[in-house]
């Protein structure tokens, strides 16, 4: 039972670690994305922008929301008034953007960010887009269930194991246990099975070696007995 115990607390602690290291690895593979995505911004917006091209932002930013989990785009240029948008209503107040993705509150379904557009030291304008984050639970959510259902089997799989073992070495014992009882009740001729290779093997060939010894000094002993009567008769009748 403590065996147990000690390996259902290790493969909670296994799963707990898990988890954290996929939420660490995500959060950071999301990060390197939100850079990503913040240079392309710059690189394809910031020139048109400042060159007032309102054709060509509109078609860019078109463009940019058909990226898979680009749930929205807003541009607004150095006064911040917004000069193109996608799946947003340009009334509709932006909501405040996140610096990464640590800072996104667990039960987010979508990641809210800016980028700032810079030509040079000017600051033309800003881009607000949103990330959708839903695959991001979902991906723990999987990995949770499959490290529980993983480690549940190990644990079967152990107990069952742990099971055969105890049976096999109680089993060995007890058939040593009853030699030791027929020895104490006066059997001199008791021989175990030889056993394995392994401790209780041993063990049980070292008692049939004691115990064969005890029978041959009883026999020693009785020999002996029986001579000395026969010359104590022998004696008796020469008298």
């Amino acid at each position: 039972a403590a065996a147990c115990f000690v390996l259902l607390l290790m493969l909670w602690v296994l799963v707990a670690n898990s988890v954290r290291l996929l939420d660490d690895a995500l959060m950071a593979r999301e990060n390197r994305h939100l850079a990503e995505l913040q240079l392309l911004h710059n690189a394809s917006l910031t020139v048109p922008l400042a060159e007032r091209d309102y054709a060509k932002l509109s078609r860019l930013v078109a463009q940019m929301v058909q990226q898979e989990g680009i749930r929205y785009i807003v541009l607004r240029d150095a006064a911040q008034r917004i000069v193109a948008a996608e799946n947003w209503e340009p009334a509709r107040p932006l909501p405040v953007p996140l610096d990464d993705f640590s800072r996104l509150p667990r039960d987010a379904e979508r990641f809210d960010g800016m980028t700032v557009l810079r030509l040079g030291d000017r600051e033309v304008g800003s881009v607000h887009f949103g990330i959708d984050t839903r695959f991001l639970r979902q991906a723990s959510s999987q990995l949770l269930w499959q490290s529980v259902a993983i480690g549940w089997a190990a644990l079967l799989m152990t107990v069952l194991l742990l099971s055969v073992i105890g049976y096999w070495l109680t089993r060995n014992l007890r058939i040593l246990q009853r030699g030791v009882d027929a020895l104490e009740s006066g059997e001199t001729v008791v021989r175990l099975p030889a056993g394995g290779k392994d401790e209780i093997g041993s063990l049980m060939r070292a008692f049939n070696r004691m115990s064969q010894a005890l029978d041959e000094r009883v026999e020693a002993l009785k020999k002996s007995e029986a001579r000395f009567h026969a010359i104590a008769d022998y004696t008796y009748g020469v008298e």
